[in-house]
């Protein structure tokens, strides 16, 4: 299926009658800031839950005067995309969650929030490690085709006023340390326990541009006793386990052309993609992925703890929660990092 949001030239649908993707994108810029700045002024929606109906809002808040699909999500249209990064040093490709998943994700992320009580009564540095969390998980379920960053970043400026603090994206010395630290969330370089080293860049970017609210009402909403960070749902744990299959095999594949004795890299693809889109189809492609860990873990030019083999280890362990999925059962928190939670006072 073609790309339902884009007109023939690959050119985004729009009100304003531009068909150059360069001019588009200027005058989307544009509008949009004001759009943004507008939501800001607002406090962002009223009563936003920060579910998918809250995440429609705001995008059809700052889109609305420039798409005609703005608010429709990628599930709308069956859109996936994908986008190249080099945030590592080295050129890898992001992948967001399978516009299936957007409605689930999107209500699972919502109840996780709602538990930690929208991260009332957390001191600076914990309210910034735990925004960091939220904003990699909304990233990667990536609801729309375009504008999920702006989207984003109003979202998280509503959330951080709720808990007594001005999260101000504008005061971004670089912007491209908002970009870096998203891309490292997303490719996830690091597993299990290190996984919380994936998110420093965005704790990084959004401690220089979140301040204590010198409120009486900010200073009571930072009061709160706040709530130990909850266990992850089910719902949240199949996330993690489908982003640990994700990076790992896409890594993978960089090493694949070197490994003897496989598939066609074509077929091993289409595996990966049968897979991301019915965790059931793990069960009968399971002994194929199998076979590429073994050859990698065996290969003379692997060294022991290097990423290729750790890469591996983690794709083998994401196989094992995948099938657990695919029966039925429940799976536990192997993947994640253990966060401590907040002193409750």
């Amino acid at each position: 299926m073609g790309d339902l949001f884009s007109d023939s030239q690959g050119v985004l649908l729009n009100k304003l009658g531009i068909t150059d993707a360069s001019a588009l994108s200027q005058a989307e810029a544009n509008i949009a800031w004001t759009s943004v700045e507008e939501l800001k002024s607002r406090g962002g929606v009223p009563g936003g839950r920060f579910d998918k109906n809250h995440f429609q809002q705001i995008h059809r808040f700052i889109f609305g005067d420039i798409y005609p699909w703005a608010g429709e999500t990628r599930a709308d249209r069956q859109f996936q995309g994908h986008k190249p990064t080099y945030a590592t040093g080295s050129r890898e490709i992001m992948v967001f969650a399978p516009y299936p998943d957007i409605d689930g994700n999107l209500q699972a992320l919502a109840a996780h929030l709602e538990k930690e009580n929208y991260l009332k009564g957390l001191p600076l540095d914990q309210f910034t490690e735990r925004a960091a969390f939220y904003l990699d998980q909304y990233n990667y379920t990536h609801p729309f085709r375009e504008g999920n960053g702006r989207s984003l970043q109003s979202a998280f400026t509503q959330l951080a006023s709720q808990a007594g603090y001005r999260l101000d994206f504008n005061q971004l010395k670089n912007k491209e340390d908002y970009n870096h630290g998203r891309d490292v969330g997303m490719v996830r370089v690091h597993g299990a326990p290190d996984r919380a080293r994936n998110l420093e860049g965005l704790k990084s970017m959004l401690r220089t541009v979140t301040y204590p609210v010198p409120t009486q009402e900010a200073e009571w909403l930072r009061s709160i006793p706040a709530v130990p960070i909850p266990p992850l749902s089910q719902e949240l744990l199949r996330m993690e386990a489908k982003r640990e299959f994700d990076v790992t095999f896409l890594r993978l594949t960089e090493v694949y052309p070197a490994l003897r004795g496989m598939e066609p890299i074509d077929t091993f693809l289409q595996r990966f993609q049968e897979v991301r889109f019915d965790e059931k189809q793990i069960l009968p492609h399971k002994d194929a992925f199998h076979a590429v860990i073994q050859a990698v873990v065996n290969h003379p030019m692997v060294a022991p703890a290097s990423q290729d083999l750790q890469d591996a280890q983690r794709f083998g362990h994401s196989i094992l929660q995948l099938e657990k999925i695919a029966k039925g059962q429940k799976i536990g928190e192997e993947l994640t990092q253990k966060l401590k939670g907040p002193r409750v006072k």
